[in-house]
């Protein structure tokens, strides 16, 4: 099973492009802001922190998310035994930091993929967006326009608040400023990244992506000791061993 962290800017296709990777190595699909979403709904003392820091407008301590992504990756059986896709994090080159530490093997990723796209694309995706406000479905009057037909679509179609210029341009140099030594932090650990030029069809950029996590597990198989020896791992998962 292989470790993938997708990460990419604003409206830079990790939306469409995580469930086709994920689907495509049965790894489990995971994101910070999900699972935090549930820890809200239980009510646990995590999630009252993460709700309050929301709420504040400050940053998410970097301990809260490490630890929920390390119960998430450590506790179920599902992800020992077909890998995962983290969506979106880490956002700071602390929280890559934090994932690489010693004692932390259920967050250390195998590769790390990376979809970019020139600013002004961004920038056209981010102001033209619409959502589905009954089921979620994006749509763009240019890039995917909801079908002509489907007027109760069309009725419900709403565009967020904030997508405005300034948010936008905020959101772009904030993340710009934090990618490259997020990057830095895992090449520096020996871990493969490759980044993906997406402002293309995402079928090649599927395709490309797809190749380079291939060639990881690949790898990592060999690393192993070949198919017998991930039999045996895989077997040593059903009793609480990672794989």
């Amino acid at each position: 099973p292989v470790r993938v962290v997708l990460l990419g800017g604003p409206c830079c296709g990790k939306g469409t492009i995580a469930p086709m990777l994920s689907q495509a190595f049965r790894a489990r699909a995971l994101g910070v802001g999900q699972l935090l979403r549930s820890e809200i709904r239980t009510g646990t003392a995590r999630g009252k922190a993460a709700a309050d820091a929301m709420a504040a407008g400050e940053l998410l301590p970097d301990d809260i998310a490490i630890s929920v992504l390390r119960d998430r990756m450590a506790g179920s059986r599902d992800v020992r035994a077909n890998g995962w896709l983290l969506d979106g994090f880490p956002r700071t080159e602390s929280q890559a930091t934090a994932m690489l530490a010693e004692g932390e093997e259920y967050l250390r990723p195998d590769c790390v993929l990376v979809l970019d796209r020139p600013d002004e694309l961004i920038r056209e995706f981010a102001l033209g967006r619409m959502a589905d406000a009954a089921t979620g479905a994006i749509f763009h009057p240019v890039y995917a326009p909801p079908p002509l037909s489907d007027e109760r679509t069309r009725s419900r179609l709403v565009w967020r608040v904030d997508d405005t210029p300034q948010a936008v341009d905020a959101r772009i140099a904030d993340y710009r400023r934090c990618i490259g030594p997020i990057l830095d932090t895992f090449r520096a650990a020996g871990v493969p990244v490759l980044e993906l030029d997406n402002a293309r069809s995402e079928l090649l950029t599927f395709e490309e992506a797809a190749r380079f996590v291939e060639g990881t597990g690949l790898d990592k198989l060999a690393r192993m000791g070949g198919r017998a020896a991930l039999a045996a791992a895989a077997a040593a998962a059903g009793d609480g061993e990672d794989v």
